[in-house]
């Protein structure tokens, strides 16, 4: 450990969101080490380290109720399979939309009711359906673009959008006055910034103890070698990729 730093970190299993971290070796400022639970292993908290920070983040801007309808689109991806689970751990109704059966599948395994694909039209249509007829409660988009715009029309009066993914171009387009009429409550969930070091450190220690406790498990969908990370992002760039890849060193 540097100057300064409390020796007791040395021994201990953290993990840290650092920048340059495609390296054997790296270092980062003791505000943003977080230490790893018990019988949690060093991939499973890898996983976690980014997105499950992020998906409780999400939750509480979406203040998910015991009993509501949730759709999660992009629900096989990094934070929207965390997201699925979280939803479902908070008692409400998950409907998860990805694309192809291989995703829908792992959608159902992790806790949808109800899985629909984005790629087949009127994928919208079903989403309402399966939600009684009105739409749901709570959206969350992870994927933007225009299909997020879609996702947006899932949603019932009263309800509420939260929108972080741009993999589909961009954040979700929103018709402004459309919401107003209906009452939804839009948000973006990344327009605020970044939250201050010592939320992300203490949502992300919050994480890590979940997936401890086995309430959420973090897909991983793949591993590569350091060497490989190529190979890694040319997966995520064809969408063939289920939750996380990580880089094995």
């Amino acid at each position: 450990v540097g100057e300064g730093v409390d020796p007791g970190w040395v021994g201990k299993r953290v993990v840290a969101r650092g920048q340059s971290g495609y390296a054997e070796r790296m270092t980062a400022s003791v505000e943003e080490v977080v230490e790893v639970p018990d019988g949690l292993a060093f991939p499973q908290a890898a996983a976690v380290l980014h997105d499950g920070a992020t998906a409780l983040m999400l939750v509480g801007k979406g203040e998910i109720a015991k009993g509501e309808q949730v759709l999660v689109t992009a629900a096989t991806g990094g934070a929207g399979s965390l997201l699925v689970q979280l939803a479902r751990d908070a008692g409400a109704r998950v409907i998860a939309a990805a694309r192809g059966e291989r995703k829908l599948r792992l959608a159902r395994e992790l806790g949808a009711e109800v899985a629909v694909d984005y790629s087949e039209e009127g994928w919208d249509a079903r989403v309402r359906e399966a939600a009684g007829g009105e739409g749901v409660d709570l959206a969350f988009d992870g994927a933007g673009g225009e299909l997020g715009g879609v996702a947006f029309g899932t949603v019932a009066k009263g309800g509420r959008f939260v929108t972080y993914g741009t993999s589909n171009g961009g954040f979700a387009q929103i018709d402004q006055q459309a919401a107003e009429q209906r009452q939804i409550r839009a948000i973006n969930a990344l327009m605020d910034g970044p939250p201050p070091p010592d939320v992300v450190r203490d949502t992300l220690a919050r994480a890590l103890a979940l997936a401890a406790e086995g309430r959420i498990t973090p897909v991983i969908g793949a591993t590569y070698p350091l060497e490989r990370a190529a190979d890694a992002h040319r997966s995520l760039a064809e969408r063939a990729t289920l939750g996380k890849s990580l880089l094995m060193v």
